[in-house]
This record gives structure tokens, sequence and C-alpha cells, in this order.
């Protein structure tokens, strides 16, 4: 059932984003283009220079812009309108927990929000690939020399763990900042007029709860010796080799860090639920 409610919203997502991210990967291959014709020197004309050199590059921004701008609309339009608006009145009379409504929502979320970054990194990429091009034997043997080069100075035992305890983290950092929006929306429609406005407030009001709680535990923590020696981690690259300081610490305030998202998330969602289970109201 969880796929089926997902369903509308990916084929509504897809219609939405197809476009910006093809955008993106045209304005990628063009920026590559218009900057290395800029870079050879065929045009000394100041006008030609900025509009083959600087305008690609503007749009570009602009529709990365546009793309984080649609994926948080995404966010709220497909939850608002789909449990809270006209649309809610259909989904609430299916065989589904309100559990399932929030699950299949934040999961589609986080689909289109992962997709866009990764969309966005690839028209970069794109972008350096028309600006230097490069061939395949060279691409391979970069990867060789790379890979010969970390069996004669191998990571130090640990960071690989600290780089996929960095990635769950801002993983459910972003699940978590979904499921906040979802609660600020929830807590705001429990209002009877102007609930986008206090759906704004609420958002905003959380938003500071949680920089203050955070704000005093780390003056408290900035007392004792042991945060101190936590964030103390060093890790840099030289003729040596690799030099690292703290990989052990470093996982585990990244460790703790992931605990305290999880626990934000924990309430947002049963904050959520609650709203919706207890407290609906569709009029």
């Amino acid at each position: 059932m969880l796929g089926k409610l997902m369903k509308y919203d990916l084929r509504s997502g897809i219609r939405t984003f197809s476009l910006i991210w093809i955008g993106l990967a045209l304005l990628g291959a063009i920026n590559g283009l218009t900057i290395r014709f800029v870079l050879a020197g065929d045009t000394q004309s100041g006008l030609v220079s900025f509009v083959f050199g600087v305008l690609p590059m503007i749009l570009l921004v602009a529709l990365y812009v546009a793309m984080g701008i649609f994926v948080l609309v995404f966010i709220i339009d497909r939850f608002y309108k789909g449990l809270l608006g006209n649309e809610g009145y259909l989904m609430f009379t299916l065989p589904v927990t309100s559990t399932a409504h929030i699950a299949s929502k934040a999961l589609t979320s986080m689909i289109f929000s992962v997709a866009s970054a990764i969309v966005a990194l690839l028209s970069g990429v794109l972008l350096m690939a028309v600006l230097t091009p490069l061939n395949f034997s060279d691409v391979a043997q970069a990867f060789q020399e790379a890979g010969r080069y970390l069996r004669v100075n191998p990571l130090p035992a640990g960071t690989g763990w600290v780089v996929a305890e960095f990635i769950v983290y801002t993983l459910i950092a972003a699940a978590v900042s979904i499921l906040q929006i979802y609660t600020a929306i929830s807590i705001g429609h429990l209002a009877k007029k102007n609930r986008g406005w206090f759906a704004l407030l609420a958002y905003v009001g959380i938003s500071i709860a949680f920089s203050i709680i955070m704000n005093g535990c780390m003056s408290l923590l900035q007392s004792d010796a042991f945060p101190n020696v936590l964030l103390n981690w060093e890790f840099c690259l030289d003729d040596t080799g690799w030099h690292v300081q703290g990989v052990g610490m470093m996982a585990s305030t990244i460790g703790i860090g992931i605990g305290l998202e999880l626990l934000k998330g924990t309430g947002f969602f049963f904050a959520t639920r609650a709203i919706l289970s207890k407290r609906l109201n569709l009029e």
C-alpha cells in the first residue's frame, strides 16, 4: 500500500522536476562550451565575453536556486494538498493509517531531494567535462594512479566509517527537516484561519526552540575538557602521507549527531501523526 500511495506523488514530481533537471544538464554543457570559448581568447569584445562567459553561468546558478525552491514547494505542496487539502478527503477514506500517509510523503520528498542534489552535482561534472574534455584512457589511468597511491599510503583505520556516518547523518538530517515542515504545517492547520502564517510561525518557533536548546547544551559542554578533545580532529595530506587525528572521536561526534537527529525526527513524526489522527479538520 505504501508503494501505491507514493505512486501518484512520484508521477507528479517527475512532471515537475524533469524539465528543470534537463535544463540543468543542458546549461551545464552550454556553460562548459561558452567558458572554453571565452578562455580560448577567440573574442576581445566585453559584451560578447559577458554573453558567452557570464550570462550562462548566471542562468545556471539561477536554475540551481530555482530547483531548491521547487524542492521546498514540492515538499509543502504534496503534504498540504495531499493530506490537508481537497485530496485529503479521498486519502483518509482509504484503509491506510496516518503513519503510512506520513511515510509516503516523506519518502517521496526524500527521493526528489536526493535526486535533485545528484542532478546538480552531475551538471557540474558535465560542465567540467565539456570545459576540459578527457578521454577514457586518461580517466582510467587517473583511477589506477589513485589506487596505487592508496595501496602505498592507505587511509587510516576508521576513515571509511566516518565517511559512511557522515552520509547517513546527512540523509537523516534531510529527512528530519522534512518532518519538521510537516509538523509545522499540521500545527498551523489547527488554526481556524490564516493557517499558512500559523504554520510559518510554528516552523520558526520550533527552529528557535531547538537552537536555544543546542546552544545551551554546547555552552555546558564547553566547560568540560572532553568535548574540546572530541572536537579537536585533523585530516590532511602531505608528501609523507595521510595525517589524521581523532578519527574515533569524530566518529563518536557524528554518531551522537545521528542519535540527536533521530530523537528530533521521532518527535516530529509522532507529533504530526497525533494531529492527523486526532485533531484533523479538513473543513
